[in-house]
């Protein structure tokens, strides 16, 4: 109901981007790429990339802030109560492991989320980068 009453912005391919610098939030971006179906991690990687190379060009960081599940607070609280709606097996995966399980599913499990982030060896290349902020 809260969300009505705002307009949303229209995602768009940036043109110029020759005095812009994007810092995007990466947990955001996990949930806003829609991942390859029984691809490799590797695949997934990739599709970051390129979604990240299309919408803001070469001038990124991507920075993954760290936030602890033991504060008490509605949005922690909220987030117990999806991932209990749905949770996914605890996986341990390399860039050639193929994901069999739906992205949000997978995500849904906290140490998933976590691994994911952490072996995260995203390409960004010479002008993009990629910070994992931890509060911990």
């Amino acid at each position: 109901m809260f969300y009505n009453i705002f307009d949303t912005v229209p995602e768009r391919p940036v043109d110029n981007t020759d005095n812009l610098y994007f810092v995007l939030h990466g947990c955001s971006l996990i949930h806003r790429v829609v991942w390859p179906k029984q691809e490799t991690f590797g695949d997934v990687y990739t599709t970051y990339m390129s979604y990240i190379k299309r919408h803001y060009g070469d001038e990124v960081t991507v920075v993954f802030d760290g936030y602890t599940e033991s504060n008490v607070k509605t949005k922690t609280i909220e987030r117990q109560r999806r991932r209990i709606k749905r949770t996914s097996r605890e996986i341990i995966f390399n860039e050639s492991t193929v994901l069999l399980d739906p992205q949000r599913q997978f995500l849904s499990n906290l140490a998933n989320k976590e691994f994911f982030i952490s072996q995260t060896r995203w390409p960004l290349g010479e002008r993009r980068h990629m910070h994992v902020c931890s509060n911990r």
